[in-house]
């Protein structure tokens, strides 16, 4: 690569807008395939990033229900490969050194390392790399036209590829890189091999369960329906380095990125199709990157302030919802939501029917505008429950079948998929009028019904082998989908309720961040387990926090039973350590979930009550607090759960914790996720913190043990800080 180091050396960057497009030529072609039409995103509700969202992707457009032959080979993978193709080591410049520069982007070192990495694989899984500059011309600006420099870089064997790089300043920070080929045909993948340091961290990924620091991981972006430590509910394709830079992959289809750095020095992003489109986000710190990215992609919006407050999940008819609520107000515990998910408007698409939660039968509310109402004037919020099925049988189906408004097969019948309580079809979002009809009803239940909100649900299954109005492929669709569900029901929520309303979300994708007003966690077994209890809670919340999604609400206490389930003297430890962990995130709301038997909730016994009482009392003193996190949310792109080195990044310590969690920048949290722990070490960083529970004062940076007994979660708050919490009764 001798010469095309020092053909790039001799470029200089033009400034905003300056644009250097190079051609490589490449070794192999593989067998034809077909290349598709661009995938239109819809535009963000950031009018100033809507060109983000006009998201041109991949140009692959499989048979109906099928991938590319190179995808399936990538799901196959196992833990002991590693990312190969990686530039000898001599040759590249860690992608670390050039972040430094990026406000000012030294292009001639940035695009060095790149391009050395890039590959194509063909459909017979062949690997092709790129050789040598041979030639260079370089074209002034002129009006509108940026500066541009135009490469051509030779194959190691007959040129029978070329492959074009373009990469340009999109604005102070932000970098993007397009490949293209000029033979799309027979190209299943393109991928890059990035520079690594041995010692570096990654993170983001969207809402990742296994682990909070992802180097070592090969990680997919497939949605699933289930807690999984290899899929999750809503991937996101922006990795967060800890050496001062980001990257956010722009595609519709399967990628993968293998962060298990080994040998090579390097890792790898694989992406389905002929085109490979990055962004890459300077520093110098990572709260920098962070800040980019979400107003890039486009940045949430501001939930209203009830949002932040408690939500009391009550089933179970319109009598049982109004005797539960009276034993709150007389046992003292602040509710700021009731989130009633068994009041069923069938005409309207809200409500779930079926019983799951074996203590308490679906009910009757035989005056549900009436109830919500009543609880209105007693300043209470009501939310149901929302997904994007259409149920044969119900009111609706018929018309949204004849007039084309659901998902379709190649026939055009409705595309139905079992499921747990029979058939399911998919409303098609890709159609405008198909929205229309949908919006129609949800602004009904908010307006005419009375509904705050609701809980979002589903959305990470759409069917690939559907047939969509949008004349994208279901492939495509099954990455996109949760896109265009939540940008319709931020739609009709901001037209209907103006910034007074919660839909929260499970599903997600790259580019749900700026219709995105709350998120649960999914459905977690209710148990310690890092894979899908307690345990994995931390990673899922920080990694989709830096993912551009501030607003969290797990259920407390999970969903599922544990297998095999627990007795309720075993159940009621984690459920307690579930509490102080969901008083300390954004939202604090419990759920009656899938169980049999008698599982513990908050009226189980006094202890349970007092438990849940002092930690509602906790959460609502921190209810202004909070807002004001989600203000700069809005307005800057920080979460409001972060990551220590997001506030303290010159502290390597903090990019070691996977553990422990700031809220907002006050208060340093470290729940206790593992059975029978009393007292735990927690790392402080610089300054003085004030222990809740006692009063001490600690000095950081610095690692202290504290006392953590079963009703007590370890929390610090910053000398600096003017919260006004709850008191302990601390001497």
């Amino acid at each position: 690569m001798k010469n095309f180091v020092s053909a790039i050396r001799k470029t200089r960057w033009g400034g905003l807008g300056f644009v250097i497009i190079l051609a490589a030529c490449l070794v192999a072609c593989g067998a034809p395939t077909q290349s598709t039409p661009m995938l239109n995103v819809p535009p963000t509700y950031n009018a100033m990033t809507t060109r983000v969202a006009q998201m041109p992707s991949v140009t692959f457009t499989p048979t109906t229900g099928s991938q590319p032959t190179a995808v399936l080979q990538d799901e196959r993978a196992t833990a002991t490969s590693t990312a190969t193709g990686a530039p000898p080591a001599e040759s590249r410049q860690p992608l670390s050194e050039l972040a430094r520069g990026w406000s000012e982007p030294d292009i001639e070192g940035l695009v060095e390392p790149l391009l050395e990495g890039l590959r194509l694989w063909t459909d017979d899984d062949q690997q092709i790399g790129v050789s040598e500059v041979v030639s260079a011309t370089i074209m002034e600006a002129e009006g509108d036209v940026p500066r541009q420099s135009h490469w051509t870089i030779a194959a190691q064997a007959e040129m029978k590829r070329t492959l074009s790089v373009v990469v340009e300043q999109v604005s102070e920070g932000i970098l993007s890189m397009r490949v293209t080929t000029s033979q799309p045909s027979g190209v299943a993948a393109t991928g890059l091999c990035l520079p690594a340091e041995q010692d570096e961290h990654f993170y983001g990924l969207g809402q990742r369960f296994e682990r909070f620091n992802l180097a070592g991981s090969f990680i997919e972006n497939r949605s699933t329906e289930a807690v999984n430590v290899r899929r999750t509910y809503a991937p996101a394709n922006f990795l967060l380095s800890s050496q001062g830079y980001g990257l956010h992959l722009e595609s519709s289809g399967y990628a993968s990125f293998d962060l298990r750095i080994g040998d090579s020095d390097c890792y790898q992003i694989r992406t389905s199709g002929a085109v490979l489109h990055l962004y890459f986000f300077a520093g110098p710190t990572p709260a920098d990157v962070v800040e980019r990215h979400a107003q890039f992609m486009g940045l949430p919006p501001l939930p209203p302030e009830w949002a932040f407050g408690v939500w009391k999940n009550s089933i179970g008819g319109q009598e049982r919802v109004l005797t539960e609520l009276d034993d709150l107000q007389n046992a003292n515990v602040p509710v700021d939501a009731v989130w009633i998910y068994d009041a069923v408007v069938e005409k309207d698409g809200f409500g779930w029917p079926w019983q799951i939660y074996g203590p308490i039968p679906p009910g009757d509310y035989p005056d549900l505008v009436g109830l919500i109402d009543q609880l209105h004037k007693t300043n209470l919020k009501v939310l149901g429950y929302l997904n994007p099925f259409i149920y044969p049988g119900w009111t609706g189906y018929d018309e949204a079948a004849q007039r084309g408004y659901l998902v379709e097969t190649t026939e055009g019948a409705p595309f139905l998929q079992d499921w747990t309580f029979g058939q399911r079809a998919y409303v098609d979002f890709t159609s405008e009028e198909a929205t229309d009809w949908w919006q129609a009803r949800v602004r009904h239940a908010l307006s005419e019904v009375g509904f705050d909100g609701a809980m979002l649900d589903f959305g990470e299954n759409a069917p690939r082998g559907g047939v969509y109005a949008g004349n994208l492929s279901g492939y495509q669709m099954n990455y996109m989908y949760p896109v265009y569900y939540h940008r319709a029901a931020f739609e009709v929520g901001q037209a209907t309720k103006p910034n007074d309303y919660v839909f929260l979300v499970r599903s997600g994708y790259a580019g749900t961040q700026p219709y995105t007003t709350g998120r649960f966690t999914g459905d977690q077994v209710r148990d310690w387990s890092v894979e899908e209890g307690l345990g994995s809670l931390l990673p899922a919340v920080l990694n989709g926090s830096l993912s551009g999604w501030p607003y969290w609400g797990p259920d407390i206490a999970g969903f599922f039973p544990a297998n095999p389930p627990l007795s309720q003297s075993e159940e009621k430890d984690p459920w307690i350590r579930w509490v102080q962990f969901g008083a300390l995130m954004p939202t604090m709301r419990d759920m009656y979930g899938a169980f049999e038997g008698t599982p513990v909730d908050l009226w189980t016994d006094d202890e349970t009550l007092s438990v849940f009482r002092d930690y509602a009392e906790l959460h609502t003193a921190l209810k202004p607090y909070l807002y004001r996190c989600a203000e700069i949310a809005h307005s800057r792109g920080l979460p409001i759960v972060r990551p220590l080195f997001l506030v303290y990044p010159d502290d390597a310590e903090t990019y070691q914790l996977e553990d422990q969690y700031l809220l907002g920048d006050d208060l340093l949290v470290a729940p206790i996720i593992e059975p029978d722990s009393v007292e735990r070490s927690v790392y402080l960083p610089a300054g003085r913190w004030r222990y809740y529970w006692t009063e001490e004062m600690h000095n950081g940076p610095g690692r202290v043990t504290v006392l953590a007994p079963l009703h007590q979660i370890p929390l610090f708050v910053h000398e600096d800080s003017d919260l006004i919490l709850p008191d302990t009764g601390a001497q």
